[in-house]
């Protein structure tokens, strides 16, 4: 959990570190990685941005993200990051409603 034990605290936001592939036609493997541990155990978050241009969801999903659709790739990857910030800052405005409401 990103929030301290102590019920007038805030959630905080955490480094967040977002992972994305869309290429070759490869799938983006989401299992577990040894790697990544010592970042885990730092308190960072990680996400997977599955972007067109990998094989994730078929052959359309490969074909839009590569060559002139190239573009269309880095908007995935803009919009996930996008979705991060503002789940953040929704969980704190939330947070912060139910705790005057509490007072």
């Amino acid at each position: 959990s990103s929030s301290s034990s102590s019920s007038n605290s805030l959630p905080t936001k955490r480094p967040t570190i977002l992972i994305g592939y869309g290429s070759y036609g490869q799938n983006q493997s989401t299992s577990y990685n040894p790697f990544l541990q010592p970042l885990l155990h730092r308190g960072f978050s990680i996400a997977y941005a599955h972007t067109r241009g990998g094989a994730d969801l078929g052959q359309y999903w490969y074909h839009f993200g590569r060559g002139e659709y190239k573009e269309k790739a880095v908007e995935d990857y803009v919009a996930c990051a996008t979705a991060i910030a503002f789940a953040w800052n929704e969980l704190i405005q939330d947070t912060k409603e139910e705790e005057e409401e509490e007072e």
